[in-house]
């Protein structure tokens, strides 16, 4: 009987300690999930603005495209053109200008917003060294201190 009683607390003693682990366990893990989230968040947020700032990138090379293509077609056609005008009347720039002051505009437009995204990634490149340099900072003050 007394072996009895023995066994039964060491049991309930097992089984409380393998509790209050698994109680440590589970809040560490909380812990750890939510410092990755609020890492990942900040990732994704750095990765976003790289992904933007590829396609205006891309966006304005584009442009930058089709307004050498009416360039050159303005160029080519510059005589004719300006004799149809003529013989319209129309005082107004061709099509191939409007294109080309259109492209102009927006290509302008993208450059602004490219300047703007590359400002804000190195603001988040600074912002990740300076929390780098703080964990290492820390780091060393815990261990030399």
């Amino acid at each position: 009987m007394i072996d009895m009683l023995y066994s039964e607390w060491l049991i309930i003693s097992i089984l409380s300690i393998n509790f209050l682990v698994l109680y440590k366990i589970n809040n560490s893990n909380k812990k750890v999930v939510i410092s990755l989230s609020k890492n990942l968040k900040k990732n994704l947020r750095e990765i976003y603005k790289k992904l933007e700032l590829s396609h205006l990138s891309l966006e304005k090379t584009n442009l930058s495209i089709s307004y050498i293509e009416c360039y050159i077609k303005n160029e080519f056609e510059k005589e004719e053109l300006d004799k149809l005008d003529r013989i319209l009347g129309n005082t107004d720039e061709n099509e191939y200008k409007k294109k080309m002051r259109s492209c102009n505009t927006k290509i302008d437009m993208y450059n602004g917003r490219i300047e703007d995204l590359e400002e804000e990634l190195k603001t988040y490149e600074l912002e990740r060294e300076l929390r780098i340099d703080d964990l290492v900072f820390r780091k060393y003050a815990k261990k030399y201190s």
